[in-house]
């Protein structure tokens, strides 16, 4: 009995079957269509079955390292289903990880490359997208996308799908004085100040439509225009 060391799955099966030979045959079949689908070490035998109860069969065998086929699955788990722009779409502790699986269900090896589609074309998939597969599954942190939209999705190896999920723009969280008010003023001297509306990742939120009062903490009356409209994140005071 003669058969490669390594196939993959779906070239051999485990099904025991009878095959009878003739004189015509002198000693010699060959077998086809068998299948293994377990990529794994499996063993192969083949038993001579005796033509009369009194013989003894001979039984020969081979191992065969069944290796997994082409991966045409992908499983994501931990994908959230809205995440923010430039913002990691998990966290350190809890990382994105991806399986791959063959026809027969055989966790895949090799590496997994993740590319972005749906969306704003414009969009970016930022981090490292390339990470090795161990016990098939490959895990990654960091990565993050540049441009709000919805209908993304990731692409392992260039076709395999996860589910779809939305990237919304970063939210307001803090005002700061980007011209600040002079260290002396005499009274009644005007003065100008402006104030800008950040974003998590520390920029102007442009976006931003509201307005910011100005007050003196100490209750000393602030004369002229104390209340302004923001304009590409910023508002100014000039009275």
């Amino acid at each position: 009995l003669q058969t490669p060391l390594n196939h993959a799955p779906g070239e051999l099966d485990s099904n025991a079957r009878e095959i009878e030979l003739t004189v015509a045959d002198q000693g010699v079949t060959r077998v086809t269509g068998l299948i293994l689908t377990r990529a794994t070490e499996q063993i192969l035998r083949v038993t001579d079955l005796p033509a009369l109860p009194a013989q003894t069969g001979v039984t020969s065998s081979v191992v065969v390292q069944v290796v997994a086929d082409t991966a045409v699955r992908a499983v994501f788990a931990n994908l959230p289903s809205t995440v923010r722009v430039d913002e990691p779409l998990v966290d350190s502790g809890q990382p994105l990880s991806v399986s791959l699986y063959d026809a027969y269900d055989n966790l895949a090896d090799g590496q997994v490359e993740l590319s972005l589609t749906g969306g704003d074309a414009a969009a970016v998939l930022q981090g490292p997208v390339v990470q090795q597969l161990v016990d098939g599954t490959a895990q990654f942190v960091g990565l993050s996308v540049s441009v709000a939209g919805d209908g993304y999705q990731l692409v392992a190896n260039g076709s395999l799908l996860s589910v779809p999920f939305s990237v919304r723009g970063l939210l307001p969280t803090r005002l700061l004085f980007s011209l600040q008010p002079p260290a002396q003023v005499s009274p009644g001297e005007r003065f100008s100040v402006m104030v800008t509306v950040t974003d998590s990742g520390g920029g102007a939120f442009e976006s931003y439509a509201g307005t910011v009062q100005l007050v003196l903490l100490n209750g000393v009356l602030l004369h002229g225009v104390s209340t302004a409209s923001f304009s590409n994140g910023v508002a100014t005071f000039t009275d």
